[in-house]
């Protein structure tokens, strides 16, 4: 019944609490996972709006990069004021050779690939990595919290999927050199996004994304140069929302027949393209999708 009956929002919801309750997360971390407020356990220097304090004093100084936005170091100073191993976590912050890390965990397309914690040696629960995530990175909370999802239950996810998850690594491997792989989702835009990433990384291949957004020529000549730059590095091109485009639908079978495209095909190059399920897409793109 849950699974035909309940949207796609409410079985990432209802799983999101089946994961709060089989992992038994205290009710601290849980409150401020749906609820963050500045905390009483600490006395952190720095974090606004704090009032009044039963534990003791911390100082982490000033935030760690410049980069960093003030809310991203707010949430963090808030966090710690109220769990003492998120201070383990802001202390080998700034250590060195670790900004990059943490630089793709703040301003990454998809930071919810990547293990909290895992860059600097540190073990993190997943509802840890969680509140890490929502500290830095908010407008990625439902992602994160699908990740988070997969952690808890693992294999016992599929009970509360509507269908089987798709094995890009596979049909990856699969593909003939003139097959065009197509990514249809139906509510989340991200979650081919997310995917593809993830396989890309596994693979070792850089991947470019380029999300589409109906804007006409300008757009058909940016998606050429990073065609022609795939052919030359070996590298993967994503046309992420190509629905959007008209022009670059009715460009793309020609522009994929000239021959330096064919001809690079061997090489290891790869076009994927990701469209809205119900989106009408061209006969032409369907035939060799």
């Amino acid at each position: 019944h849950f699974s035909r009956g309940y949207l796609e929002k409410d079985r990432k919801l209802f799983s999101l609490y089946l994961c709060l309750e089989v992992s038994k997360i205290p009710r601290k971390e849980r409150d401020f996972l749906i609820l963050p407020s500045p905390g009483r356990s600490y006395l952190v220097r720095g974090l606004l709006n704090q009032g009044e304090v039963v534990g003791p004093a911390v100082n982490f100084g000033k935030k760690p990069f410049d980069w960093m936005n003030d809310s991203q170091w707010q949430m963090l100073l808030m966090l710690a004021s109220h769990f003492s191993w998120v201070h383990e976590v802001i202390e080998k912050m700034n250590k060195e050779g670790k900004e990059t890390y943490w630089r793709t965990l703040a301003e990454g397309v998809v930071p919810e690939v990547h293990e909290v914690g895992e860059g600097i040696g540190i073990r993190l629960t997943p509802i840890q990595q969680l509140l890490v995530m929502r500290a830095i990175r908010p407008e990625r909370i439902t992602q994160c919290i699908v990740t988070f999802i997969t952690q808890v239950l693992g294999q016992k996810q599929k009970k509360f999927n509507y269908h089987a998850p798709v094995e890009l690594q596979r049909v990856a491997k699969s593909l003939g050199p003139d097959q065009l792989p197509l990514l249809l989702y139906t509510e989340d835009p991200d979650l081919p996004l997310s995917k593809l990433h993830q396989l890309a990384s596994k693979a070792k291949v850089s991947l470019v994304t380029c999300s589409i957004h109906g804007t006409g020529p300008e757009e058909v000549q940016l998606v050429e140069r990073h065609l022609t730059a795939a052919v030359t590095t070996g590298g993967w091109v994503l046309l992420h929302n190509i629905h959007t485009s008209p022009s670059l639908l009715s460009a793309l079978p020609s522009l994929l027949g000239q021959e330096r495209f064919r001809n690079g095909r061997g090489e290891g190059w790869r076009l994927w393209v990701s469209s809205h399920s119900a989106a009408p897409l061209p006969p032409s793109l369907l035939l060799n999708a």
